[in-house]
This record gives structure tokens, sequence and C-alpha cells, in this order.
């Protein structure tokens, strides 16, 4: 009877231990109030905004990020329509003309993201 116990109970902790989540896993963490405010001061001064742009633009990353935090269950597809309605907002900002260096902007600004994900 004793080993019986043993047994299950060795079944349930290995059971328990399989069904927590791999750390590491899951969305990624956003950017926090400081480095959204960094962003926007490096988007602005690569894109040479004025401050009037800059304030929307700010904004806009703001309720971007917070809309993010709110629907971090939703699939895959919906967070790259969110990001996609986003970055039409921006370049209707800024203006066409200023596009190609903001992509340029988002590109540079992945390794940014890989490490806050950590």
């Amino acid at each position: 009877m004793k080993y019986i116990g043993i047994i299950l109970l060795t079944v349930f902790a290995t059971c328990a231990s399989y069904a927590q989540p791999p750390k590491g896993e899951g969305p990624p963490k956003g950017p926090s109030a400081e480095e959204i405010e960094t962003m926007v001061s490096n988007l602005s001064e690569q894109l040479e905004l004025t401050s009037d742009q800059q304030k929307n633009v700010s904004a806009m990353f703001n309720a971007h990020f917070e809309e993010i935090k709110s629907t971090k269950n939703k699939n895959r597809e919906a967070m790259e329509v969110l990001r996609n309605e986003f970055i039409e907002q921006i370049t209707a900002e800024i203006g066409e003309d200023k596009k190609k260096e903001f992509q340029e902007f988002m590109k540079s600004q992945k390794p940014e993201r890989k490490k806050r994900e950590k």
C-alpha cells in the first residue's frame, strides 16, 4: 500500500510539473512608459518631427501599446491587424515622404523588443 501511494505521488508530481508553462513562453512584455518615451524621442530626432507631430505620435504609441496590453489573449492575426492599423496611423501623421524612414526605424527596434522579452 505504501508503494502505491509513493507511485501515485510521483506520477502526480511529474504531471504537475509538466502542466506549468515553460519560462519565456507567452506574449512578449510590452515597453514601459519610459521606453515608449525614448522610442518617440529617437523617432522624432530621426524623422525631424515637429512638436505637434511628436505629441500626436507619442499619444498614438501609448494608445497602441495600451490596446496591445488589453488584448494579450488575441491570436497572432489579430495582433498583426492592430500593428498594421498603428503603422497606418503613424504614416498618416508623419506623411508619405517619411514613411520609408519610419519603416527603417521600426525594423531597428526589433532588437530592443528581444531584450524586453527576456
